[in-house]
């Protein structure tokens, strides 16, 4: 797992979501937010922006930050 996808998945777990509920929330397949969080698929920076807005966290927080 990749340091951004830990973040990512923190994220996602501590809003107490799944990967699927995650999935409508930005369009996207559930395996492609698994994806993300295992570091298989590289998270464009559109979506981080997205990701960083719906979390209320910086990009800089999710890229460099420990999040916890």
């Amino acid at each position: 797992m990749s340091f951004i996808g830990e973040n990512l998945r923190f994220l996602r777990e501590e809003a107490g979501m799944t990967c699927r509920e995650l999935s409508y929330e930005f369009d996207v397949h559930h395996a492609t937010i698994s994806n993300w969080e295992s570091g298989k698929l590289k998270v464009s920076d559109d979506r981080l922006e997205e990701y960083a807005d719906y979390f209320d966290v910086t990009i800089e927080e999710i890229l460099y930050g420990v999040i916890r």
